[in-house]
């Protein structure tokens, strides 16, 4: 039952998040005040990117995960050179319970600098992964009443 729970869930999230417009997520304007690539590890010797920056009128970090690699190191020194303390910037981003907790969101669908729009996100991957699960989901479901019908078959046999 918990892989149903888990699969609807992710189904939701991703297809809710992929069909919002910019004018429904949350939109942040200011100066830039920020900005620092950070590396997490995990998984051992594994690490992973992104570039963190801020704006100041909102106490929310904004970040752009870059993966890991050699290619996310130049994908990190690109946007620190992109982007300038004091630099006037609006941020479209998907706020939610997680990323609120954490102080620091990666959902960003949209990034205008000075006026002009230098990042987007697409939101194809969100699409297919959220049709993926619910196919998940459905397969789940069709076991789960093969299942049932075969133990009651065996059950009335007896």
């Amino acid at each position: 039952m918990a892989p149903l729970v888990l699969f609807s869930a992710l189904a939701y999230f991703m297809l809710s998040n992929s069909s919002k417009t910019l004018d429904e997520l949350t939109q942040s304007e200011g100066r830039l005040t920020y900005k620092e690539v950070i590396k997490q590890q995990y998984k051992g010797n594994n690490y992973r990117y992104t570039f963190v920056f801020k704006l100041d009128n909102t106490e929310q970090y904004l970040g752009i995960f870059l993966g890991s690699g050699e290619t996310a190191i130049d994908e990190g020194e690109y946007w620190k050179e992109k982007f300038n303390l004091g630099d006037n910037m609006k941020v479209h981003y998907d706020n939610n319970l997680i990323t609120e907790h954490e102080n620091i969101t990666r959902l960003i669908r949209q990034i205008e600098q000075n006026g002009e729009v230098v990042y987007q996100a697409g939101t194809k991957a969100k699409k297919v992964i959220g049709i993926v699960s619910i196919g998940v989901v459905l397969l789940f479901l069709l076991m789960l009443l093969w299942l049932t019908k075969r133990a009651n078959l065996w059950i009335f046999k007896k």
